[in-house]
């Protein structure tokens, strides 16, 4: 079959049932061996590892896709080749909800096994969360935000930003009066945060 047809079946396998994912992911790399840069394919090869990983708990490392860091840019230290990557991903517009939410957790992963950037990953772990669907990736993004969080307030309560990322995920859930504490206390430690104020203020609206 042509990389277009592979491409298709791809994605119709990964919209269906979970025991076709390992069928979409041999059609994903497929594709991907004669266009290694086509983004579409590359957002379903990434949403079906991240649903494939989300099952059997083990990280994987596979051929053929540029955007898993898990990958070859960074097996190489090629990290900007590596980070150009996951910035295009995640500038894109009309992504599936569910596709997004992939993106944003193998960005995630990047920062933080490749580049050690913990606040990079949960900016993109963030992001993930913010994408207002219920899914895998979405669990994933939030339960490795809130450990990442938790670590960073054990070494430092005063941690601002981990303070506020726990305001928003209150927010989140509807809890106003925890999320506007956690956001009151960010604010103590960096009064002229706009973005702070600004969700204090909406939520005593």
């Amino acid at each position: 079959m042509i990389p277009e047809v592979y491409g298709e079946k791809g994605w119709s396998l990964l919209s269906s049932a979970a025991q076709y994912y390992e069928d979409a992911k041999e059609c994903f790399k497929k594709a991907l061996e004669e266009f290694p840069d086509n983004i579409e394919w590359n957002v379903g090869y990434a949403t079906d590892l991240s649903r494939l990983e989300g099952f059997s708990g083990t990280p994987k490392v596979y051929e053929h896709s540029p955007l898993i860091s898990h990958m070859i840019c960074s097996l190489n230290e090629e990290y900007d080749k590596a980070e150009e990557i996951y910035n295009n991903l995640l500038t894109l517009k009309g992504v599936r909800p569910e596709n997004k939410q992939a993106i944003c957790l193998q960005a995630g992963l990047f920062e933080l096994k490749s580049k050690r950037s913990e606040s990079n990953t949960i900016t993109d772990f963030l992001e993930g969360v913010k994408v207002k669907y219920n899914s895998n990736e979405e669990k994933r993004c939030r339960v490795k935000l809130e450990m990442i969080v938790e670590r960073r307030l054990h070494r430092n309560p005063r941690d601002c930003k981990a303070l506020s990322v726990l305001g928003f995920l209150h927010q989140l859930d509807g809890e106003k009066s925890k999320a506007i504490e956690y956001f009151e206390k960010a604010l103590e430690f960096d009064p002229a945060n706009e973005i702070y104020l600004s969700a204090v203020c909406e939520l005593k609206e």
